[in-house]
C-alpha cells in the first residue's frame, strides 16, 4: 500500500512496506548516537539491515561512532537493492533508556536530506524515527519528519522522490494524514498581479482578508528599454554564440528582480509555494521567470505560471478548452517548410514516434508538415485538437509560415473556439510569441508554454521530447517543465531558462493511472 503526493515538482510517497527491499538511491537507518548496530535478530530497520548486509556494516559503522545527535554517516550497500545507506543519529543511548527530542529528529531529517543530495542520488527512503525506542508518538514524529521533507523538496537537489517507509497501519496513518496537509499546503500557489501604473510597477497579492495591499516599484525612464535590448541581445543567441552566456542570463536576472518589490521577493522564495502571477498584456513579454535573488532564480524557487489579463474582448465569448475529462483526444503537431529547419523535421519525427509507444491508445496524433500544412488543413485540425504543437518558422511579425503563404495565430484562433488543454510554441519566441499566447488564450486555450527568446533548433528539440515524456507518465504541467528545463541545462547555460508558461502549474494533461515509464507494450512499426 502506497500514498504519492506532488510537492515542489517532486513526489513524497508514503509507503506500508520493509524500506529494505524498495529501490531507491538510499535508504536512511535510524540509529543510536554511538553508531552500534542492532543485533541480528532485532525487528528494528538496523537489524534487518544488519541480517541483509552481514556483520562487516556493523563494524564499519562503529569505527565511525560516536557522532552528535541529529548527524547523518554514510556506508555503501553491498547486499541491499539501494546503493547507500544513511545512518542517522537519532536516539542517544543512556543507563536510564533511549533519549530522542523532535529537534533531534528535524537535524537528522535535514542531514540525511543533506547527505543524499550530495551523493546525487534522485531518491531516498526513511523510516519513521523515534517512534519505537522514544515517548514521542507518532503523531508528533509524523509532522516533525514530513514538514521538514516538505520544505527540502522546495531547495533545488537532484533528490526526485523521497519515500518514508512504515511497518505498522497505526504509523501509516499518522504520516498519511500529516503528507496530505502538509502537500496540499504547499501547492496552494501564492498569487501575484502586476500592473504598470503612472511611471510604476504595481504588485499585489491576492489573500483571503478584506484589504488587497499594494506595493509599487518606480520605473525610471529607459529602464524597459533597457530590459528590451537585452532581450533581443538574447534573441540572436541561437544564430551566434554569445561570450559569457551564464553570465548575460544573470544580469538579466538581477535586472528583473530589480522590478518585484523586495518583500515580495523574501516571501516568495522562502515559501517556495507554486506562483500566478497575473500579468497586463504590456507586460507580457518581461521574463519575471528569470528574476535572479539568493543565487536562485524564480522559476528554480518553484513553478511559476502566468495569467494573462487582456481588456479586449475574447472572439468567442468565455470559452472553455474541451471537457478536462481524460487524456487529449486528438494532438496535433504541426510545422510549415522544413527545407530550411532539419531541426524541426527531426523533433515532429520524434514526437510522433514517442506519441506512437506511449500514448496511441489515448491520443490520436496528427503531423502536418511542408506541403501538407495549408491554411484550410491546419484550421481543420486546430478546430479538434486539445493537444497543439508548433514547431515551425515564425517571421518578426508572429505569423506562421505555412505552404502556400502565412497566417497570424490571432486569424487562426478568431475562426472558432480553441479545445487545447496545452499549446506548446516551441518556435521564434520573443515579444510576438506572448501576442501568439494570448491569442489562444483569448480562444479558450487552458495552457500555453512558448519562449521568451529563440531556442536553437537541437536544445528546442530536447526540451520538447522530456517534457511530453514528462507529461506522458502524468506529471503536473509545472513538474514536468521543471524537470525539461533542467535536463536541458545540463547542456546548455542559456536556453534551458526561455520557456514560460500562462496556465496552471498544477494541471495534468495525463492522469499517472495507468502510465509507466516503460510506456505502452512494444508496439509495431509505425507506419510511414
Amino acid at each position: 500500500m502506497r500514498r504519492e503526493y506532488e510537492v515542489h515538482g517532486r513526489v513524497l510517497q508514503i509507503h506500508l512496506g520493509d524500506i529494505t527491499r524498495l529501490e531507491v538511491g538510499a535508504i536512511v537507518n535510524s540509529e543510536n548516537s554511538d553508531l552500534i548496530m542492532a543485533a541480528p535478530q532485532s525487528p528494528s530497520v538496523s537489524g534487518a539491515i544488519r541480517r541483509a548486509e552481514g556483520e562487516a556494516i556493523a563494524e564499519e559503522l562503529a569505527r565511525l561512532g560516536p557522532v552528535e545527535p541529529g548527524r547523518a554517516v554514510v556506508t555503501p550497500a553491498r547486499a541491499l537493492p539501494c546503493r547507500w545507506i544513511l545512518h542517522a543519529a537519532t536516539v542517544v543511548r543512556t543507563e536510564r533508556g533511549h533519549r530522542s527530542s523532535l529537534d533531534i529528529l528535524r537535524r537528522a531529517v535535514r542531514s540525511s536530506l543533506s547527505l543524499a543530495a550530495g551523493l546525487g542520488v534522485d531518491s531516498v527512503a526513511f523510516p519513521a524515527f523515534g517512534v519505537r525506542a522514544t515517548a514521542i508518538s507518532r503523531r508528533e514524529a509524523s509532522q516533525a519528519m514530513v514538514e521538514e521533507i516538505v520544505e527540502a523538496l522546495a531547495e533545488p537537489s537532484p533528490l526526485r522522490r523521497v519515500v518514508i517507509a512504515l511497518l505498522d497501519t497505526e504509523a501509516f496513518l499518522a504520516f498519511f494524514e500529516e503528507a496530505l496537509r502538509r502537500a496540499a499546503a504547499a501547492s496552494a500557489p501564492l498569487c501575484l498581479r502586476a500592473a504598470r501604473r503612472s511611471g510604476a510597477l504595481e504588485w499585489s497579492v491576492d489573500e483571503d482578508v478584506p484589504v488587497e495591499r499594494s506595493l509599487r516599484v518606480p520605473l525610471a525612464a529607459g529602464r524597459l528599454d533597457d530590459l528590451r535590448a537585452a532581450l533581443r541581445e538574447l534573441h540572436s543567441a541561437a544564430e551566434r554564440r554569445l561570450k559569457d552566456e551564464a553570465a548575460r542570463l544573470d544580469a538579466l536576472g538581477r535586472e528583473v528582480a530589480a522590478l518585484v518589490p523586495e518583500p515580495l521577493r523574501d516571501r516568495a522564495w522562502s515559501e517556495g509555494r507554486p506562483v500566478r502571477l497575473r500579468l497586463d498584456e504590456d507586460l507580457a513579454w518581461v521574463p519575471f521567470e528569470l528574476a535572479l535573488h539568493e543565487r536562485t532564480r524564480w522559476i528554480e524557487r518553484c513553478a511559476l505560471a502566468r495569467r494573462l489579463v487582456t481588456r479586449r474582448t475574447p472572439p468567442h465569448g468565455i470559452a472553455a478548452a474541451g471537457d478536462g475529462a481524460g487524456p487529449p483526444r486528438r494532438a496535433l503537431f504541426a510545422a510549415g517548410p522544413l527545407a530550411a529547419l532539419p531541426g524541426a523535421a527531426r523533433e515532429l519525427d520524434e514526437l510522433a514516434e514517442l506519441f506512437w509507444r506511449r500514448a496511441r491508445r489515448r491520443t490520436r496524433a496528427t503531423v502536418l508538415a511542408d506541403g501538407r500544412t495549408t491554411r484550410d488543413a491546419l484550421l481543420a485540425e486546430l478546430d479538434a485538437a486539445e493537444l497543439v504543437h508548433w514547431c515551425g518558422h515564425t517571421d518578426a511579425e508572429g505569423v506562421w509560415e505555412l505552404a502556400g503563404g502565412g497566417l497570424l495565430p490571432a486569424d487562426l484562433c478568431a475562426r472558432s473556439p480553441s479545445r487545447a488543454r496545452l499549446v506548446l510554441l516551441n518556435s521564434c519566441g520573443g515579444p510576438r510569441a506572448h501576442e501568439q499566447a494570448g491569442a489562444f488564450l483569448l480562444a479558450g486555450a487552458r495552457n500555453v508554454v512558448l519562449t521568451h527568446w529563440e531556442v536553437r533548433d537541437d536544445f528546442a528539440r530536447r526540451f520538447a521530447r522530456r517534457f511530453y515524456e514528462e507529461l506522458l507518465l502524468g506529471r503536473e504541467l509545472g513538474a514536468a517543465l521543471a524537470t525539461a528545463r533542467e535536463s536541458l541545462r545540463e547542456a546548455d547555460e542559456l536556453h534551458w531558462a526561455a520557456y514560460a508558461h500562462y496556465g496552471a502549474p498544477g494541471e495534468r494533461i495525463y492522469e499517472p493511472a495507468g502510465i509507466s515509464p516503460a510506456g505502452d507494450p512494444t508496439p509495431s512499426p509505425a507506419p510511414a
